[in-house]
């Protein structure tokens, strides 16, 4: 995967580090972020959004009701974005202009099939 965007590496000692993380974590905190995109998007409140690879019908279309809500509402969301309910809600709230942070659990490769913009402006962090 080649990525053609700035990859910011930030320490926990470095002044861009979450502090979440290390008020929450403590010493289990990473050492090391790798992000890219808009840097701004750590300090401000997220919803994280989390689904089973399986669920029952009416949770997928309460997911996608509440995905375009939070959308609409403008609400920075956070996920992995790995399961299918996840992939949906992610394309509804690309749709919109609120950030999007996306965790990927292992590496920044697992997004490289994905077809998403990267910006700095308002969405998404990687």
């Amino acid at each position: 995967m080649v990525l053609e965007h700035h990859i910011h590496i930030i320490d926990r000692d470095g002044p861009c580090y979450p502090i979440h993380l290390t008020q929450r974590l403590g010493k289990d905190a990473p050492a090391r972020l790798w992000a890219i995109g808009c840097l701004d998007l750590l300090g401000i409140s997220k919803t994280a959004f989390f689904s089973s690879i399986s669920c029952p019908g009416d949770a997928i279309l309460k997911a996608m009701d509440q995905a375009r809500r939070w959308r609409d509402e403008g609400r920075c969301v956070i996920s992995g974005f790995h399961s299918p309910i996840e992939k949906e809600c992610l394309q509804i709230l690309l749709r919109g202009v609120q950030p999007i942070v996306i965790c990927p659990a292992r590496s920044l490769e697992i997004i490289s099939g994905w077809s998403l913009p990267i910006t700095m402006g308002a969405h998404p962090l990687y």
